[in-house]
């Protein structure tokens, strides 16, 4: 029996989140809201999150907001402001020292709360989904199953999941529930840099269910050409990806990094110095905007 249908003396009871299922958003509603949409991944307490969303409110874009008042963030949106663009939410439960597991609880309040604010997917705040936790991965799935058709599987995965050793029950598993997924990796740095987890994600992305990538950079373009319905990039490095769990004072300062255009990915900013020192005359030195006005680039923060 699934723990989440128990009431306080252990009786069954029925979900009343599952049991407004009948009324829930289909498939079809998601697909068209999110399809080949470009999110922005931001965490919902940052300073600069208004910025995020100011930058995603525009036609293909649309934002993630994390943390634990990614809600509060999306209804003061909803309610509150003439956003127009799709909204998520990632709790982000399943970072962090104490990060929750898989086989833990979905918050039932944490959904309810989502299609209240009818936003286009339910994501529950599932937990981490561990390399050999293969439980894990079929609960997570089997309990959103259940809750659904306007909910993503979440699956917060460590990255050995893409390797070819791991990745067909991963793909089984997910086509089997034939439920949506929304899917980030576990990685030190970039979890997406070897050519396994790049052919795995590809994998992933041709299960008949909807996909969408959450935490990433850039490779969030190539993931929509591959097929996902939406993906995200995050804003700074911890929201690109997720860390694993270390014994570390937390691995050092993270270093500011901006977009290189032609390059199609990140490059910290210290490099991009060295490199302008190098040719200062070159045009990518030059920025157009209402700050530098065509001088040397002296905004790269408002860039990032």
């Amino acid at each position: 029996m699934n723990p989440d249908n128990l009431g306080p003396e252990g009786v069954s009871v029925v979900n009343p989140i599952a049991a407004t299922t009948a009324q829930s958003t289909p498939y079809s509603r998601m697909k068209s809201v999110l399809a080949d949409v470009l999110l922005v991944q931001a965490d919902a307490s940052d300073a600069g999150v208004d910025i995020a969303i100011e930058r995603s409110d525009r036609l293909g874009g649309g934002i993630v907001l994390t943390g634990e008042s990614a809600l509060q963030k999306a209804e003061h949106l909803v309610r509150g402001q003439c956003y127009r663009r799709p909204i998520l939410v990632d709790r982000s439960r399943y970072t962090g020292k104490n990060r929750a597991l898989a086989s833990d609880h979905f918050d039932l309040g944490w959904i309810q709360h989502q299609r209240r604010l009818d936003l286009p997917v339910v994501i529950p705040d599932a937990g981490y989904v561990g390399e050999h936790d293969e439980a894990g991965l079929d609960s997570v799935l089997q309990r959103s199953t259940a809750l659904g058709p306007d909910v993503a599987a979440s699956l917060f995965l460590h990255v050995s999941w893409l390797h070819p050793d791991k990745l067909p029950r991963l793909v089984d598993a997910v086509t089997d529930a034939g439920t949506p997924i929304a899917v980030a990796f576990e990685h030190a740095n970039d979890p997406l840099g070897t050519k396994y987890a790049i052919y795995g994600l590809a994998a992933l992305l041709q299960i008949p269910a909807p996909v969408i990538l959450l935490r990433c950079d850039t490779s969030s373009i190539g993931a929509l050409a591959y097929g996902a319905l939406a993906a995200a990039v995050g804003t700074r490095s911890s929201l690109r990806h997720f860390y694993p769990i270390s014994d570390s004072a937390g691995g050092g300062k993270p270093k500011p990094a901006a977009v290189v255009e032609r390059l199609l990915s990140y490059v910290h900013l210290e490099k991009i110095d060295l490199t302008a020192q190098m040719d200062p005359d070159h045009p990518d030195w030059h920025c157009p905007c209402d700050v530098c006005k065509g001088l040397p680039r002296v905004c790269l923060t408002p860039h990032v």
